[in-house]
């Protein structure tokens, strides 16, 4: 069995799930971890939905050679981008800083956000409605902001949920890794309680949980999303 240092310190009254390596309650340090490593992965996803978004509008709306073009090469470069390699590099180079993540992970994991997206715009391009509101002499712009945003509500909720679990994937593993944003991430703290494993159990089984209970979710919440859009 693993040798605890003093400061880890078994659940009490004062402290419910006992003390972290600095003597803070680790229930503070586990409820800060999650709250970071969640605004990465939403950080990551709200980027990466813009920008599948845009490729996917181009894509769609210019159906000539070069817009075929450019959706197959950025596509491409999304998914055949070595993700934890490049960010592992980055973070060797900016240290561990906060942006270093969401900013990376978003520019890189959009491609199945622009699938997405780029097959409901094709559907909805072609779309009476739209044909018409082009014949009263509306513009691109205006077309897209007054009538196709506002029918593409479902697939948008399916393509930012749909990024969850390989962003949260991406988030886990390189704060396992050691870098973590500056500051404790649930990746950090698996990493941590394998150290002390099978010793000091509130130290990696309520991250365990945590962990496991969000993948759990976002694979329900991404299922429901896609469910419905199918519907629709």
């Amino acid at each position: 069995m693993s040798t605890l240092p003093a400061l880890y310190a078994p659940p009490s009254i004062d402290n419910w799930l006992g003390s972290d390596a600095l003597g803070g309650s680790f229930l503070i340090v586990l409820l800060k971890s999650t709250a970071l490593t969640m605004l990465d992965v939403a950080s990551a996803a709200s980027l990466a939905l813009l920008l599948g978004f845009l490729i996917a509008i181009f894509g769609s709306i210019y159906r000539n050679q070069l817009g075929r073009f450019v959706f197959r090469i950025a596509s491409t470069f999304s998914f055949a981008t070595p993700l934890i390699a490049v960010l592992l590099l980055l973070y060797s180079i900016f240290g561990d800083a906060p942006f270093v993540f969401p900013l990376t992970v978003g520019c890189l994991l959009w491609g199945s956000a622009a699938l997405i997206l780029q097959t409901a715009i094709s559907q909805e391009w072609q779309s009476e409605y739209i044909k018409a509101a082009r014949g009263f002499g509306n513009t691109r712009l205006r077309l897209i902001i007054g009538h196709l945003l506002p029918n593409l509500l479902d697939p948008i909720r399916a393509a930012w949920v749909a990024s969850w679990p390989a962003m949260l994937s991406a988030s886990i593993l390189t704060a396992y890794l050691g870098a973590s944003g500056g500051s404790p991430r649930l990746g950090s703290l698996l990493r941590t309680g394998y150290e002390l494993f099978p010793a000091a159990w509130w130290l990696w089984l309520p991250p365990t949980v945590i962990v496991s209970a969000s993948f759990a979710a976002v694979f329900a919440l991404s299922g429901f999303s896609e469910n419905r859009r199918r519907r629709s």
